[in-house]
């Protein structure tokens, strides 16, 4: 759970508390840290999906609604939810898992309300480290990260946007986020000595996206005349 300035979950939540969406599917939902940042402050309806029962019980979930355990590359989400219609689907950090992002995509434009929206958060596979260790040892993989070695697919920016794009979406925003440096130690945490360096990177990934973006977050919207 990113739970500071820039985090992905932190800006996920607030563009869903900002254009007041109240009916929320969460796929990935993990133990729910998207509940957790929306907090109680957000009145809404939030149902969530996962593959991993290891999650149950978890205290961010208290907040969801329904919670289905399955696994996106075996169910059709369509077929889960055949009559809900919800006015915005999160997918944080789960297509690159996926053997066939494409065909989760094509079930979510059929459960969301006309003109719903679809956000998705990405690793950036030309965030510069990860670029220059690609190049030079284009087989290594990590057990996290953007060089996880569970990843199926890798996007960057431009290729993020054409995954949603060529499915039937119009990308309304693009954001990326810094290096969450405070997960990886408390001295970049705020109020720490290294604080300073996190606010920084911040900065510098809002100036070079591309380069230095570590994930990239789209917001989009169903266009009706590809349904």
């Amino acid at each position: 759970y990113k739970n500071f300035e820039g985090s992905s979950h932190l800006k996920i939540a607030e563009w869903i508390k900002r254009s007041n969406f109240k009916k929320v599917l969460d796929l990935g939902c993990a133990g729910g840290f998207l509940g957790k940042a929306l907090d109680s402050d957000w009145k809404g309806e939030l149902t969530g999906v996962d593959a991993d029962q290891l999650w149950t019980g978890s205290e961010g979930l208290k907040i969801y609604k329904e919670i289905l355990w399955s696994d996106l590359d075996l169910d059709r989400i369509d077929s889960l939810f055949k009559e809900e219609k919800f006015e915005i689907v999160v997918v944080l950090d789960i297509l690159e898992h996926l053997k066939k992002p494409e065909e989760l995509i094509k079930g979510i434009k059929r459960i969301i309300k006309p003109n719903g929206y679809l956000m998705v958060s990405l690793p950036n596979n030309n965030f510069l480290p990860v670029l220059i260790i690609r190049t030079l040892f284009p087989k290594l993989r990590w057990s996290r990260g953007p060089l996880d070695a569970t990843h199926l697919h890798f996007y960057d920016i431009n290729s993020a946007k054409k995954l949603l794009e060529s499915s039937g979406f119009r990308i309304k925003k693009v954001d990326v986020t810094s290096v969450p440096l405070p997960i990886i130690s408390n001295l970049f945490a705020s109020g720490s000595i290294l604080y300073p360096l996190y606010l920084l990177s911040l900065v510098v990934s809002k100036i070079i996206p591309h380069y230095f973006g570590y994930q990239v977050l789209l917001f989009a919207e169903l266009d009706s005349q590809n349904v």
